[in-house]
């Protein structure tokens, strides 16, 4: 039967101790001593780290995969406000049955906040609405992504849903200096303002030293007669950021029109890459 790194040590420790005056006398004897305990240190060291279960620090993000259950915030400061639509049955269809039509109305359902648009409501009737056709929507990522493709989930008909979207991503200056501007297709509606805004934390010239240069904006997509109805639409990223391995650091929605309502809605966002 083997014998444990750890019976290994205790007897090797034992050992040394009983025979500790001879071990003095003979210089050489420690020095084999000292080897023997390093192996069995080593061995000891091996046998916990077999003993681990390793698990990936995180997991490919697929587009089915919920955004907000997956770690993904909204940021408040790149994010228009939610707005209540008029009516009380905001979140529902007409009904064939004017008796079912009548329990729909009363059925108010979810709050609507921007977190609906990463997953934290599962409820088909959850959309995130805003004033008007324009506003952007910005999400942050826990970790970098390598994205591939932007999905934007399918819901109904509904005009306020979105018709045209750009895609910005967030990334580092370093890797921003990566890739020519001349490499990707920029909108020619130019960079959106509300993103302009360099939110102000009051820190001192220390703390903003210490949180590092200040994020860059990329163009992942631009999005155009985007179709209504509950089929989901994945598109890809531009090339120039899939090619030189851009790592996205949070996404913005950039909404410049609906399908014709003064507000509007969104179902949802997914996203598929992997993690640099």
């Amino acid at each position: 039967m083997a014998i444990s790194p750890v019976a290994a040590f205790v007897v090797l420790l034992a050992i040394s101790y009983l025979f500790r005056p001879i071990l003095v006398q003979h210089r050489c004897m420690i020095i084999l001593l000292g080897l023997c305990y390093g192996m069995i240190a080593c061995s000891m060291v091996a046998s916990i780290a077999s003993r681990i279960v390793t698990v990936p620090a995180s997991l490919a993000w697929s587009l089915d995969m919920p955004m907000f259950s997956k770690g993904a915030r909204i940021i408040d400061a790149w994010t228009s406000p939610t707005y209540t639509p008029p009516g009380v049955n905001f979140f529902a269809e007409q009904m064939r049955n004017l008796y079912i039509e009548e329990l729909v109305r009363r059925s108010h359902g979810p709050m609507s906040t921007p977190e609906i648009a990463i997953g934290l409501h599962v409820d088909p009737r959850s959309l995130w609405y805003f004033a008007g056709q324009r506003a952007t929507l910005t999400v942050a990522l826990p970790e970098p992504v390598l994205v591939e493709s932007i999905r934007l989930r399918g819901h109904s008909t509904k005009p306020c849903l979105p018709r045209d979207v750009n895609v910005w991503g967030l990334v580092s200056r370093s890797a921003a200096h990566n890739i020519e501007p001349t490499a990707l297709s920029w909108p020619s509606t130019g960079f959106p303002t509300e993103l302009q805004a360099r939110p102000d934390f009051g820190y001192n010239r220390l703390q903003r030293a210490l949180l590092g240069p200040v994020p860059l904006w990329l163009p992942l997509a631009q999005l155009r007669d985007v179709p209504g109805g509950v089929r989901d639409n994945d598109y890809p990223v531009e090339d120039g950021i899939v090619q030189h391995r851009i790592a996205v650091y949070g996404i913005a929605l950039e909404f410049r029109r609906n399908w014709g309502h003064d507000y509007s809605c969104f179902a949802g966002l997914g996203i598929a890459g992997n993690v640099e």
